[in-house]
C-alpha cells in the first residue's frame, strides 16, 4: 500500500519513466487492473486521479522477480500492521523500503 506521507505521487500517465523499457500507459493501467502474473501495481486516488509512487513500482518489481525466480514471500501481500495482528515473522528489510540499489529515473 502506497504511504502518501511518505511517498512522492505520480500520474499514471507519467509512470511509464519508472520503468526499464518506459511501457505505454495502457500496460500500466493494465498492471493495475489486471496485475501480471498475481502481482498488482499500487496507487491511490486522488481528486479522481489514479497515482502511484517510484517505491510503489520498485515493490512491483520486486514482487515480479522473486515469483520468476521461486522465491515470492507472501508477507508481501500483507499490511506490517495486519502481518504484526497474525504473529507472523516478517523481514524488516522489506518494511524498510531497503529493496537494494535499484535506481529508477524520475522527472
Amino acid at each position: 500500500m502506497i504511504d502518501i506521507d511518505k511517498e512522492k505521487l505520480i500520474p499514471i500517465r507519467k509512470s511509464g519513466k519508472l520503468f526499464p523499457g518506459n511501457p505505454h500507459a495502457s500496460t500500466v493501467y493494465r498492471w493495475i487492473k489486471a496485475g501480471m502474473n498475481g502481482c498488482f501495481l499500487e496507487t491511490s486516488m486522488v481528486g479522481g486521479r489514479r497515482f502511484t509512487s517510484q517505491e510503489a513500482v520498485k515493490r512491483f518489481i520486486v514482487k515480479l522477480t522473486q515469483k520468476a525466480d521461486g522465491r515470492y514471500n507472501r508477507e508481501f501481500e500483507f499490511s506490517k500492521e495486519e502481518l504484526e495482528q497474525m504473529g507472523s515473522p516478517r523481514d524488516d528489510n522489506l518494511w524498510s523500503g531497503n529493496f537494494g540499489e535499484i535506481e529508477l529515473p524520475i522527472e
